[in-house]
């Protein structure tokens, strides 16, 4: 005979699938609902009544730790921060504090964050100029790009598109400097060197982005015997400031030294009374970081790069080590929101950059095909650009997602 699977008790409680139901409907089973259900009261998942696990109530409004939340409630309640402590602190990938916080760390973004292997490069429009470029520098939104055979050319990273029609100087006998283009008095400039034995002369460009014109600026002489042997160029607070490598061809003893640029004269700077190596140093890059500068060289010896904080033609303070480099390799130096320099390393296909160590980003789509190239920053991206035809051609543009701080009120 079959066991009764329905029970009815005289107290009004019905059981199905138990003999002594406690509840209106008791069910020891799953069941089904095909149609749409109501419940005025509350739910229960697990325990009971009076002690439950969860507790489908009060929905939109949850008042104990057991009650289930619709997700508007929980939507909202992360927005306006009321589950978060006072004091406490959450990331995010904009500057506009969420509801209920206000910005930290000064409004400036953790660019310094080091994670690695999380920017995005993108493969960009090659310029169509068949030498690699001296440097780069960003003004009104294009990308002014100088080449080694004196060529100018400008890149519009809003359509993707170059100009290359752009007026050309003529810089004979002069070795243009890495990385030493910069804007200054809303020009173009360019520095280059000759190394003469007899004291090595820098001298400085000036293009008119308005009359696309060229003129000749202020130069200065070295001592006898002093040849430069590597130039870079950055800017930092409107000032522009100039570092070069050099070897006594006399005595033999190497180091580096430095300028600062009015835009009509060169005035010695000893930034910090630091010399980067003991051997023939060649700087490649320097970059503004607040009110200091970084400035980047390698040797025999291996990379260094030191920084050391300006005001003006004035160098305050001591300088201190900057990151530590390897690979002697690295080709192009540039600025990200003018807070961390990012380093472009060609032996192993990455670019580092974000605080006092290296953070290994991703390599490009097809690797880096030339050391010489010129890095800019513009808009959020770092772009990189080399040799403009053939198989070797390229320009790049990377992006980091820059982290923003905010406490809770």
């Amino acid at each position: 005979s079959s066991s009764p699977v329905f029970y009815a008790r005289a107290d009004g409680n019905i059981g199905i699938g138990t003999s002594t139901p406690a509840y209106g409907l008791d069910v020891y089973n799953s069941f089904h609902v095909a149609g749409t259900s109501t419940f005025d009261g509350n739910i229960v998942f697990g325990g009971s009544t009076s002690t439950p696990v969860y507790r489908l109530s009060n929905v939109a409004t949850p008042a104990t730790s057991t009650d289930v939340a619709t997700k508007g409630y929980v939507d909202s309640a992360l927005a306006s921060g009321s589950g978060v402590p006072s004091g406490y602190m959450i990331l995010g990938t904009t500057s506009t504090p969420p509801s209920g916080y206000s910005m930290a760390n000064g409004g400036a973004p953790l660019a310094a964050l080091e994670i690695t292997n999380y920017g995005t490069w993108t493969t960009k429009t090659p310029s169509g100029i068949a030498v690699a470029p001296a440097g780069s520098a960003v003004l009104n939104g294009l990308i002014y790009v100088v080449y080694d055979s004196a060529e100018m050319a400008s890149y519009n990273p809003a359509i993707d598109t170059w100009d290359t029609g752009l007026a050309s100087t003529t810089i004979i006998n002069h070795t243009m400097g890495t990385n030493a283009v910069i804007t200054l008095n809303n020009n173009i400039y360019v520095f280059a060197y000759n190394p003469s034995a007899q004291g090595s002369t820098i001298y400085s460009y000036i293009y008119n982005t308005t009359t696309n014109t060229w003129s000749t600026g202020a130069s200065v002489t070295l001592a006898r015997y002093f040849v430069i042997t590597s130039l870079s160029a950055t800017v930092l607070n409107g000032s522009a400031y100039i570092a070069y490598g050099y070897t006594n061809s006399n005595t033999g003893v190497d180091g580096t030294a430095s300028y600062y640029y009015s835009g009509t004269s060169f005035t010695s700077l000893s930034l910090c009374g630091t010399s980067l190596a003991p051997t023939t140093p060649y700087v490649v890059g320097m970059a503004g970081m607040g009110m200091s500068l970084a400035i980047l060289a390698y040797t025999s010896l291996g990379d260094t790069s030191v920084i050391c904080q300006v005001s003006g033609s004035t160098s305050t303070g001591s300088s201190a080590a900057g990151r530590a480099l390897t690979n002697n390799t690295f080709s192009a130096v540039t600025s990200v929101a003018n807070t961390f320099p990012y380093v472009i390393d060609t032996s192993t296909d990455e670019i580092s950059g974000g605080g006092s160590t290296v953070a290994s980003k991703p390599a490009p789509p097809s690797g880096f095909s030339s050391q010489n190239a010129a890095a800019a920053y513009y808009n959020g991206y770092i772009y990189y650009i080399g040799n403009g035809v053939g198989s070797g051609a390229f320009n790049y543009a990377y992006s980091d997602p820059l982290y923003y701080l905010f406490q809770k009120n």
